[in-house]
């Protein structure tokens, strides 16, 4: 089992833009993850909008590929009728002005959180043929929640992939990282970790992941894994968060970040 990505999320625009580069540096495999939708960083040169822009212009100017982390956009946000909220439009091909700006930077993953939404198959069709999506988005790491509201939209994007080679070729879109969280987001640990449903993606864990019990969390992960050679990653929030609640942490995702490389160490295949 590959770990290629080891996810931190939480509050992040009350963590200092130099703090933030110091850790990614540390921990080349870290990702610091911002949460946005339209009422957060949702306007064009607000407090939030700016922050996460000064951070991704902050690492740019530092980045070297394999030496230092990167960062990711977690977008939320569900309107009134299920229908205005930032997933659904990013999936409609109707990508907001400033999250486009964000999703400008290279090495940024974008993930979609929609597991508000019953998204209908037909949207996945729709996301893969409209013309400027794999433009807008061609920067990015896709991430999508696979759970009952979803299931049926990524598996028809990974099969449209699978069937139409020269999709497969044209457009990041079809080969999503998927996202398994049982608890919807809600922070709790799943009683088992089941084997990954699909091949050749890349499988991210998240649910009640803290620093008390990464370590033994990997292994159950790994006894779910068929091939040893599958790629993972992980992703937590309330486990690093201050003891307040009121934002991340980098002292305990420092120690999150270390128990996973001394479990990399200690389980070479």
């Amino acid at each position: 089992m590959i770990i290629v990505s080891v996810s931190f999320s939480g509050a992040n625009e009350l963590t200092q833009r130099e703090d933030i580069l110091d850790f990614l540096r540390k921990n080349p495999k870290a990702e610091i993850g911002f949460g946005v939708s339209e009422g957060r960083g949702g306007k064009i040169n607000d407090e939030r909008f700016n922050h996460i822009m000064g951070v991704q212009r902050l690492v740019r100017r530092h980045y070297e590929a394999g030496k230092i982390g990167t960062i990711g956009l977690h977008v939320w946000g569900v309107g009134t009728d299920g229908k205005d909220g930032w997933p659904y439009r990013v999936l409609a091909c109707k990508i907001p002005e400033n999250l486009e700006k964000m999703i400008g930077f290279p090495n940024t993953s974008l993930q979609i959180n929609f597991s508000n939404y019953d998204i209908p198959v037909k949207m996945a069709d729709k996301f893969l043929q409209c013309p400027g999506t794999c433009q807008n988005l061609h920067n990015c790491r896709i991430r999508m929640q696979y759970n009952i509201q979803s299931k049926a939209f990524i598996e028809r994007i990974v099969e449209s992939g699978q069937r139409d080679t020269e999709l497969m070729t044209k457009c990041g879109l079809v080969k999503p990282d998927i996202i398994f969280d049982e608890s919807h987001g809600n922070g709790i640990l799943p009683e088992k970790y089941s084997p990954p449903v699909f091949r050749n993606l890349r499988h991210i864990y998240a649910g009640g992941l803290g620093p008390g019990n990464i370590y033994g969390e990997l292994t159950k992960i790994s006894e779910a894994q068929k091939d040893f050679n599958s790629v993972i990653g992980v992703d937590m929030e309330g486990g690093v968060r201050t003891d307040d609640g009121k934002t991340l942490d980098l002292n305990k995702a420092d120690i999150v970040y270390g128990k996973v490389m001394q479990w990399v160490k200690d389980n070479q295949y």
